[in-house]
Formats: C-alpha cells, sequence, structure tokens
C-alpha cells in the first residue's frame, strides 16, 4: 500500500529541481487541462500517487523527457512561450507527444519539404471578407505566392521571402488561428491576414515559413552560425514623461551599425538606450509608437505595486509560487470532477498592458462572477476598487441582474494586520458583492477558498435572498419559501410536524433527519422567536427564520438547494422546464388524468375542505390556490361544474373541473400541478407521469372499443334554441336555478359523470356559436354531436338539418337530435321534412323530448345515451327506435297487439287453478322482469351491446336493418327467431298440459 505522506514528500523535494520547476511546454500547466487526451494533470498535495508512479516521476523528470521528446528540435521551429497563443503551444505540445516529430533526425516533416502548398483563408483588401485562396511557398525561388480563382492567370501576389516574416496575431484577426504575413513592397509594409480552420495546418505554414527564411538566410550568409538566431536579450521599462521617460530621433557618435543610420534614443531615469532602424519610415514610426506610451499617465500599480492577480492564478495551477509571472495568464478551465460543486470554472485573466477596453468589456459581459483584485499593503489599489473597478462593471451591466462581485485581498503574506475593517463598509455599500477573502499567492493561503467562494457566488448568489441593508430576506424569497412551506404542509394546519420535516428534509437532501437534530433545530428557532414553534411544530414563521439564519450565517447552499428542488430559478422564478416538462402527443389523441393524480388531487382537496362537507367554500378556494401566483378558476368555473345549493364547487365539480382542464389545454394542466408540487409530493419525475395520453381514435374505431374516460359532445343549435338551458340541465340545474346566472359568468363548456354499463365516464358539453357556414375544426372535432332545436319556434330545426347536411352526413361522428322545450306547444317546423321524417331519412335516432322546466333537477338518461353513443359509435339504443320497421318494432308490436293479449288473459283464466301451470305463466308473463315482451328487449339489448356489422353495408348501423332477404342469413335474426321459438313452445306445451289434465 502506498504511503501517501512519503510519496508527497517525495514529490515536492523532486519539484524544488531547477528543471521541475516549470511546466516543460508551456511554462503553466493550463494548456495541458484542454489537452486530456495528450496529458493528465494531477496535484501533488491534493491527489493520490502510487509507489510505482512516484519512482517514475523520480527517474524520468523534465530534463529526461526533454532529452527523448526534443531530440532533433530543427534550429528553425519556433518553441513557444507562456505568453504565446493557445494554438501555437497546443500544437507544440502534439508535436512532441501525439506525432513525436523530433524524437528522430531523419523524419519527414511536412514543413520542410522545401515546397508546401494549401488553401488558406485571406481577408479581403476592400470589404474585410475572408475568401478560400491557395498559396504556394517555395524553397526554389524562395518566394511565396498567392492565386485567386483562375490559377491560369498566374498568381495575384508574388512575395520574396527575404522581406517575408510571419506572426500569429489571432485578436487582431478575429479567429484564433490567425496568422499575419508581411512583407515589404516598395519601402512599404504590406500584410494577409490568413487563417485555416485546422491548427496543425497554420502552424505548419507558420514554421513551413521559417524553414524556407533559415534556408535563405544560409544561403545568403553562409558564414553565420544557427546561434546568430535573434532572441530576447532583455526587457526595458518604459514609463511616462512625469517620471522622466522621453524619446528622440538620433544617431550618436560612435554607435554601430554603419549602415542603418537611423536612430531612436530611449531616456530612463537610469540610463540611455540607443535602437537603430534600416529605414527613416520604420525610425518615424517607432518614435511615434513610443512617444504615445510615454504620454500616457501611468496608473500607481503600473509602475509601483502590482496587485498579483496573475500570479493568484498561476499558484493555483501550479500549486506554487511562480518565479516568473507574464502579464497576463491564459485561459484556464479547471474540470467539475476537481471542484466541491462538481462544476467546470472557466477563469479568465485581464491585462491592462495587452488587452484593450473593448475586449474587458466583452469580458465582462461574458462573466458570471468577477473577481476585484487589490493589494492589502497598497491603500491606492483598495481606493480603485470604489473609483474605477465596481463603477466601471456596473455600467456595463444591468442593474437587474448585476453580476456578482469577490473582493480579494492579496499579499497579506506581506502584512501583519487585516484590510477587512476598511473593506466592510464598501462591502455594505454595494450589494453586488458577495463575500471578501484575504489571501497569499506567495504562500498558497486561501488560493482554493478564493475560487471556491466564486463558484458559490454564482451557484448561491446572496443577492435574489437577502438585502444587507434592512439585514432580512427579500419578498421574493419569503413568497417562494412560503409556497414551498404550505406544500410540505401535508395536512394544512400550519405547523411542519416531525413527519413533514422528515419528508421535506428528505425531499431535498436526501438524506432523514435524526430525532435529536429536529429538537436542536426547534430550540434554535424557540431561543430567537416565540411564535416560531408551535405544538412541537416548525410555523411559517420559523421556518423563514431558519432560512435568514442560513444566510446570515453563510449558508446559502441549504437556501438555494431547497429552492431549486421545488423548481426555482436564479430569479427565483418558477423554471419553464418544472412547470411546463415534456410530453408529445400524437394527432388525433387526447389527453387525461391517470388514476394517480386522481388520487393527488383529491388529497389537495381533502387537505382543503376544512368542514368536511364536500365542497370548496370561497375561502377554502382561495387557501387552495395561495401556492399560485394567480387566481386560476373564475366566477365561470362555478357554471362549468356541479355546486352545491350555495354555489360552492362539490368534490365531483372539483375533479370535473380538472379533467376539463387536462383535456381542453394539457399544458396550462401541467403548471397547475407543478404550482401545487405534484412531482414533489408523489415522489414522480415531473407532472408528465399525471398524464395519460389516449390512442388514435382512428385505433378505438377500427377495434370497436376504447380505453377513455372523457367524451366531447359538441351542442349545436340555432341561437335561443336552448343549447344553454341543455348544458345547465345536465350539472343539475332546472330553469329557475339557470335564470340566476350573470350574462359575465356564463360558461360555454358543461362536464360532468356519467354511468355507462355500471362504468363512471366523464361527459363534457361543449356549446357552438350559432354559425355553420364558419363552423371550425375544434367545432367539429368531438365524439358526438348534439342537434337542438326549439319545438316552439317554427324556425328552429332548418338550422340543424343544414348543419347536420354541411358537416356531418358523411361524417362516421354520432348525430342525436334534442327536441327541447318540450314543455311549451309544439309548432310545425318550416322544413320540408319533419324533424322524425329527417331522421328517418338519414337514418338518426328519433328526437328526444327535453326540457328543465320543472320542479325537480332534470334528468339525466339523455346525457347517458350520448355518452354511450360516443363510446360506441358504431351502435345505437334499441329504446329509441320507433321506425315501426325493423325486428324489433315488429316483434314488439305483434306482442303488444290486441290479439296476443287476449290469449294472454284467456290462457292465463285457463290455468290459474294449477300450481305448476300457475308457476309456469307467472314466470314467463307475469312478472316484469321475464316477461315475453322483456326476454326479447333483452335479446335486442345484447345486439346492441357488442359490436355486430351488417353483412350487406359495413357502415350502417344495426338499428338500421330491418325484414329483409338479407336478414335471413344474418345471426341476429336467428337469435331472434330460436329464442321466440322456444319461448312459444313452452307456452305451447302448457297449454297442452293445461287441457289434458282438466279431461
Amino acid at each position: 500500500m502506498a504511503n501517501h505522506e512519503k510519496n508527497k514528500k517525495t514529490l515536492l523535494e523532486l519539484a524544488k529541481l531547477t528543471e521541475n520547476s516549470n511546466c516543460a511546454d508551456c511554462g503553466v500547466p493550463g494548456t495541458h487541462r484542454n489537452l486530456p487526451s495528450v496529458s493528465r494533470i494531477k496535484s501533488i498535495r491534493l491527489d493520490f500517487w502510487d509507489d510505482e508512479l512516484v519512482q517514475f516521476m523520480k527517474a524520468n523528470g523534465n530534463g529526461t523527457a526533454k532529452n527523448f521528446y526534443e531530440k532533433c528540435i530543427p534550429v528553425f521551429y519556433y518553441q513557444p512561450r507562456t505568453e504565446d497563443c493557445e494554438v501555437l503551444k497546443e500544437q507544440w505540445i502534439r508535436a512532441k507527444y501525439e506525432r513525436m516529430e523530433f524524437t528522430e533526425q531523419k523524419k519527414e516533416r511536412p514543413y520542410t519539404a522545401g515546397v508546401y502548398k494549401g488553401m488558406l483563408w485571406k481577408k479581403g483588401r476592400d470589404n474585410g471578407q475572408f475568401l478560400e485562396r491557395k498559396f504556394v511557398l517555395s524553397v526554389h525561388d524562395f518566394t511565396l505566392k498567392y492565386y485567386k480563382d483562375d490559377e491560369s492567370k498566374g498568381p495575384k501576389v508574388i512575395i520574396s521571402v527575404k522581406d517575408l516574416n510571419a506572426t500569429f496575431q489571432p485578436v487582431k484577426i478575429g479567429h484564433a488561428h490567425g496568422l499575419q504575413i508581411t512583407y515589404c513592397v516598395d519601402d512599404h509594409t504590406q500584410n494577409l491576414f490568413v487563417y485555416h480552420k485546422n491548427g496543425q495546418e497554420i502552424v505548419n505554414w507558420f514554421n513551413a515559413i521559417r524553414a524556407i527564411r533559415h534556408t535563405y538566410l544560409k544561403t545568403a550568409f553562409p558564414t553565420a552560425s544557427d546561434e546568430d538566431d535573434a532572441g530576447e536579450l532583455g526587457v526595458v521599462f518604459i514609463g511616462s514623461e512625469q517620471h522622466g521617460y522621453s524619446v528622440r530621433e538620433c544617431v550618436p557618435k560612435g554607435t554601430r551599425g554603419n549602415k542603418w543610420k537611423c536612430g531612436v534614443i530611449v531616456e530612463t531615469p537610469d540610463r540611455q538606450f540607443v535602437f537603430m532602424c534600416q529605414q527613416e519610415r520604420e525610425q518615424k514610426e517607432w518614435v511615434e509608437a513610443l512617444t504615445k506610451v510615454i504620454s500616457k499617465p501611468m496608473l500607481p500599480q503600473d509602475y509601483t505595486a502590482k496587485v498579483g492577480k496573475t500570479s493568484l492564478i498561476m499558484s493555483l495551477v501550479s500549486e506554487e509560487f511562480p518565479d516568473e509571472v507574464p502579464l497576463r495568464a491564459e485561459e484556464i478551465t479547471i474540470p467539475a470532477d476537481v471542484t466541491p460543486e462538481r462544476v467546470p470554472t472557466h477563469i479568465v485573466d485581464y491585462s491592462e498592458a495587452e488587452q484593450t477596453d473593448e475586449q474587458l468589456y466583452q469580458e465582462i459581459s461574458k462573466a458570471n462572477v468577477i473577481c476585484i483584485v487589490y493589494s492589502v499593503n497598497n491603500k491606492k489599489s483598495i481606493e480603485k476598487v470604489t473609483s474605477h473597478w465596481i463603477p466601471l462593471i456596473n455600467e456595463r451591466t444591468d442593474k437587474d441582474s448585476r453580476v456578482p462581485l469577490i473582493l480579494v485581498g492579496n499579499k497579506s503574506d506581506l502584512v501583519e494586520h487585516s484590510s477587512m475593517e476598511t473593506i466592510l463598509p464598501i462591502m455594505n455599500q454595494y450589494s453586488e458583492i458577495e463575500t471578501c477573502v484575504e489571501c497569499s499567492a506567495k504562500n498558497l493561503k486561501n488560493i482554493s477558498e478564493l475560487f471556491y467562494y466564486a463558484q458559490k457566488a454564482v451557484l448561491h448568489p446572496t443577492g435574489p435572498l437577502y438585502s444587507p441593508e434592512e439585514k432580512e430576506m427579500k419578498p421574493s424569497c419569503v413568497k417562494a419559501l412560503t409556497r414551498i412551506f404550505k406544500i410540505s404542509d401535508l395536512d394544512n394546519d400550519g405547523i411542519l410536524n416531525d413527519n413533514e420535516l422528515n419528508f421535506f428534509q428528505r425531499t431535498c437532501f436526501n438524506i432523514p433527519l435524526a430525532l435529536q437534530a429536529l429538537e436542536d433545530v426547534k430550540n434554535v428557532v424557540r431561543k430567537n422567536m416565540s411564535d416560531g414553534v408551535k405544538d412541537n411544530g416548525l410555523t411559517l414563521k420559523g421556518f423563514l427564520f431558519l432560512h435568514t439564519l442560513f444566510i446570515q450565517r453563510g449558508r446559502h447552499e441549504t437556501t438555494w438547494t431547497v429552492l431549486r428542488r421545488f423548481g426555482y430559478d436564479d430569479d427565483l422564478e418558477l423554471t419553464q422546464e418544472y412547470l411546463f416538462p415534456m410530453l408529445k402527443i400524437p394527432p388525433d389523441c387526447t389527453t387525461e388524468l391517470n388514476h394517480n393524480a386522481y388520487l393527488f388531487l383529491q388529497s389537495v382537496f381533502d387537505k382543503h375542505d376544512k368542514d368536511r362537507d364536500c365542497a370548496m367554500s370561497p375561502d377554502e378556494l382561495k387557501d387552495l390556490f395561495k401556492v399560485f401566483p394567480y387566481m386560476p378558476w373564475g366566477p365561470d368555473v362555478n357554471n362549468t361544474v356541479c355546486t352545491n345549493e350555495q354555489g360552492w364547487i362539490t368534490y365531483q365539480g372539483y375533479l370535473s373541473q380538472w379533467t376539463l382542464t387536462t383535456y381542453l389545454d394539457v399544458q396550462r394542466c401541467l403548471e397547475y400541478l407543478g404550482y401545487l408540487g405534484y412531482s414533489i409530493i408523489q415522489e414522480q419525475e415531473s407532472q408528465a407521469s399525471a398524464i395519460t395520453v389516449t390512442r388514435n381514435k382512428r385505433i378505438d374505431l377500427q377495434k370497436k372499443q376504447t380505453q377513455r374516460s372523457v367524451f366531447r359532445c359538441n351542442v349545436v343549435g340555432a341561437r335561443g334554441s336552448g343549447k344553454s338551458c341543455f348544458l345547465q340541465a345536465f350539472l343539475g340545474r332546472n330553469l329557475e336555478r339557470q335564470q340566476r346566472i350573470r350574462e359575465d359568468h356564463k360558461s360555454y363548456y358543461a362536464i360532468s359523470t356519467t354511468y355507462v354499463y355500471g362504468q363512471e365516464k366523464y361527459l363534457l358539453l361543449h356549446e357552438v356559436l350559432p354559425d355553420f357556414e364558419f363552423l371550425s375544426e375544434a367545432d367539429l372535432a368531438c365524439d358526438v354531436v348534439c342537434l337542438v332545436y326549439d319545438i316552439s319556434n317554427p324556425r328552429s330545426f332548418e338550422y340543424c338539418a343544414k348543419v347536420y347536411k354541411k358537416h356531418f352526413i358523411d361524417s362516421k361522428t354520432p348525430c342525436l337530435i334534442i327536441a327541447a322545450k318540450s314543455d311549451l306547444h309544439e309548432t310545425r317546423q318550416y322544413y320540408g321534412l319533419t324533424p322524425l321524417d329527417f331522421c328517418r331519412k338519414h337514418k338518426l335516432h328519433p328526437p328526444q323530448l327535453f326540457t328543465s322546466n320543472s320542479a325537480d333537477a332534470p334528468s339525466k338518461d339523455i346525457y347517458t345515451k350520448l355518452t354511450t353513443m360516443a363510446m360506441y359509435p358504431h351502435a345505437k339504443l334499441r329504446c329509441m327506435c320507433t321506425c315501426n320497421r325493423c325486428t324489433f318494432c315488429i316483434c314488439h308490436n305483434l306482442l303488444n297487439s290486441e290479439l296476443v293479449r287476449s290469449v294472454k288473459a284467456k290462457l292465463y283464466s285457463a290455468v290459474l287453478t294449477r300450481p305448476f301451470i300457475q308457476d309456469v305463466v307467472t314466470f314467463l308473463m307475469a312478472d316484469k322482469e321475464s316477461s315475453l315482451v322483456h326476454q326479447v328487449h333483452e335479446v335486442s339489448f345484447v345486439e346492441h351491446s357488442v359490436f355486430m356489422e351488417s353483412s350487406v353495408d359495413p357502415f350502417v348501423s344495426v338499428c338500421d336493418r330491418h325484414m329483409t332477404q338479407a336478414d335471413l342469413k344474418n345471426s341476429t335474426f336467428w337469435l331472434r327467431a330460436s329464442v321466440g321459438a322456444t319461448v312459444f313452445a313452452v307456452l305451447g306445451f302448457a297449454m297442452y298440459k293445461a287441457l289434458l289434465k282438466q279431461r
């Protein structure tokens, strides 16, 4: 087993060696973090190292690896430094370790072939648009050529290698692989701006130019050695004019460079520097550029004390204080698996020396959190926090969505006192400041904590939760936590008991609270407020106090965990993903609530029905919807569902309204369930689990059965025909109660339950506006159509007939005609056919009489028939038939004829004295439930309860079949005939026995 401490000590000793002090490739390991396929980053102090890996590191340090991987680097190949662009460092690493280009002397490299050609994207001179052009670099004539579209016309430009140079300028060109090619034409400098989408290709071009340039110099100066290549010999710090810095044109005596006569002198307080230029134009450009720099006033930290923000980043990455610090650290990504919050973190440094103000503004707009670094031993850097940085950041961000700020006091190792006394007033002045951290990049003090607090400021910001000026939670936070409390209060008694607190804890944190922990929580609340605990349970005030305490003690993550579990975003608004989860609804399918959803809604109803009267009073309904941001149900709901005598929504009406919302607008239903906390209470992934999407109606028609529980009936009729009365009668309201409904509270929907063959179904009635010329698809899409006409209005039926012939005559949707206001005198309709003849002609059920002008609640028989027709669109009810031509009507009329009645009476009187015969006759005729008529009716009932198709036309209902030749071959006819023959055989045998015994 590996000795962790021993291995850690060995690694720290290895890191102290000069060759191991920095990254062997780029100075800092930031680039390696972005190349997981090439390299892997391990922390000496935090990660586990086994013995084998430590021994390997001991035997193979940076020096050994360099001798192997950099054995044969061409002298012209550019080896990037820390401040170079990302593509150079990345391709340098890949060339060493992936492609292993420098391990062998004779290894073929594309940039050393002598001729290098390919396509590059070149920026146009006039419009600035990048166009793809062919470039050819040749060692034979030492030229670089590029061509336009037609290569037959020759190259557009021929550039001599003598005047050729190339540098990477990604910011200037606007592309990460941007390359600037510079050359001279008639003493004027020209530039080509190019890039390639492939990083390896653009770096190959860069090194190919260096290779051919090197070859040219070796040819032009054969005595020069490779060591004469230019390199950085030193750095000259340039200050401002106020501090004794100046620049001028001059050629002092005794200077070297006989051919270069144009000199530039830079005066500093300590010494004089002389630089020589080949041309006078270059001399003027350098003087102009240097004068611009020197004339610019310098900020205090530019020439006295740096605050150390770049050192902080490099100390975090390398876990030691860097010996050399660049002007700006490259962008670094900390992987999610090494951070406490399990999120990736991108760290972006800013340098006033290298970046423009515009680049700073762009970075501010993209930042999720900003760390303002000051030096604890420099008062001017602290003053700049309020005088410069915070105003600048606030100007570039919206007032309603300020970026959280972290104040970072660096160099705490240089002072013995703390700067917090100076910083606290600043934190109180600016609410966007999340926290302040004092650290030391040199001693690595609080470096990890700094970036942890930065992550925490983004994931768990204080701003939306708490007002430091008023020292209390903001109203939006109180509102959100109040909703959470009401959802968690499962019995609605205003107190979270131990079971409810445990459920809340398990829901938010996946861990139940121990009994002692529960008591500790309640004791903390008791000590701080008198009404925070009641009946050994936590009140709303106590619940809010706990979260205020969490925030004040810096435990924002606890409150944010609760808020996010209940669907809130950073602005304390319920997220769209929470309210509207994904739910796919295929065409021609409907949506219904499933059994679990009804159980949940039942529990919500029971929770708020405090008087246990199975109805929701206005106050109870208001209390139920307190978890909503608005009142979802208007006064029209009371006229859409069943209510009691007081006009309060009953339990059945409550479920009916939820069923209606689900059927008509399932997204609204999902939203409402989200407000009630369905997914949390039911421990489901989302509210979508409460919804059942029915199968396509065409499949129901093919299989001749349905699994749906909600059926839609569109009620169509002329104005004043009684449609609204028909809807309200379904809810049990007679005409007297209907007249009390206000016009602005009127509803065009009515929904309630009916029972079909013992099954509870929902029937949804929808009143369609009377305009048959402009009926929409929604008006036509239904399970059954109800055509209503006023029997007292002679022109009322004409509208129903026109609607039927225009929209439903060829439809498979069942239709039923209602003769409304049947309590009034019936008048002749001004139409070519009477309503009864119209129904016979189109094979419809005869008109059904209806009136709501009665003392009692109207009958629901018609609504049961409508639901049955919707459930079984292929069959029609026999009890509606009055055609006098079908099998049922003929048998019914025969059995009720005068002849059969007289035979029945005489037979009954003849055998009344015989006990056995009396029992038989009583069984056959006397009892209503077993009479001959009833038995024939039952045969017919069985027939229409089962889907049976005509052998002639499958789309003609069995109700419309009559005594034709085809009926003789039909099973229905033989079923009736066999039952009838059996009944009459028993009757004949009884008569024979009676006569025989009399003799």
